[in-house]
C-alpha cells in the first residue's frame, strides 16, 4: 500500500511540473522503479510520455524523491529528469 501511495504522489508531482500536463501519459505506477532508501525516504522513477516545448510527445524518466514526515504525510522535495 505504501508503495502505491508514494508512487502516485511522484506521478502527480511530475505531472504538475510538466510544460503541458494535460497531454502527458504515464506508465502504470506498478511499473515504476521503487526503492525504500531509509525508513522515511523513497526513490521512485516515474516513466511515461510528455510533450516538450515544440509539441513533440517523447518518453521521459524522472527520479522522484519522497519523504515521509513524522505525522505520516508524504511530500516530494526533489524531481530530476534523467531522460
Amino acid at each position: 500500500k505504501e508503495e502505491k501511495i508514494v508512487s502516485i504522489n511522484c506521478r502527480n508531482a511530475v505531472r504538475d511540473s510538466l510544460h503541458d500536463p494535460s497531454n502527458s501519459e504515464f506508465d502504470d505506477y506498478e511499473h515504476f522503479y521503487f526503492k525504500r532508501e531509509k525508513t522515511n525516504r523513497f526513490l521512485v522513477q516515474v516513466t511515461g510520455r510528455a510533450k516538450n516545448g515544440f509539441g513533440a510527445l517523447r518518453k521521459i524518466t524522472v527520479d522522484c524523491t519522497v519523504l515521509k514526515t513524522d505525522t505520516g504525510n508524504y511530500f516530494v522535495p526533489n524531481l530530476k529528469q534523467i531522460y
